[in-house]
């Protein structure tokens, strides 16, 4: 990759392949180096705001992931980008960026279980539908937690003790 970005000094798409690399090696100063230069080229190239957001997250610098990752949802939006988004931002605008994902890819687990979460730390009434649709995608014990603790917030203690329930042996069942 560095002949790439040696026979092509000017081309973002070089940089930010190179600076993937780097980082996948674990060399994240060399690769934050690469990816200057990639966003110095071409300020709204895909691979190296997704990789310049990914570093930030792992260095827990999330407000500086937050408007790399608003620029890539513009760039490229995918369910990927906006849920990635989604977990930089407050409970509110999270949710709002959750739903524009699952207008890219309604049947997308990860969203839908996303939406899910969101909705019962808001205590909003549209946890149940939300849940129960990301569990008709696979049931999970993270998400019949998350109903049932939404569940408890609405007041419905039997719907509650009852997910709840399920979440404890939906993971029992998993550590075996």
């Amino acid at each position: 990759l560095r002949k790439v970005v040696a026979l092509e000094p000017d081309g973002a798409k070089g940089w930010a392949n190179l600076a993937v690399l780097l980082s996948r090696q674990g060399r994240t100063r060399e690769a934050y180096v690469a990816l200057l230069g990639a966003l110095r080229r071409n300020p709204n190239e895909p691979e190296a705001l997704k990789e310049m957001a990914n570093i930030y997250q792992r260095l827990d610098k999330v407000e500086m992931a937050k408007p790399l990752l608003e620029r890539l949802t513009r760039a490229e939006p995918s369910v990927k980008a906006w849920l990635d988004l989604a977990s930089t931002q407050a409970p509110a605008a999270a949710l709002k960026s959750i739903r524009r994902g699952l207008r890219l890819a309604p049947r997308s687990k990860r969203a839908r279980r996303a939406e899910c979460k969101r909705l019962s730390q808001l205590e909003k009434p549209a946890m149940e539908a939300a849940c129960s649709r990301a569990l008709a995608l696979g049931e999970d014990a993270e998400t019949y937690m998350n109903r049932g603790l939404g569940f408890y917030h609405l007041g419905k203690s039997e719907k509650a003790l009852a997910d709840l329930d399920q979440a404890i042996a939906l993971d029992k069942t998993s550590a075996r």
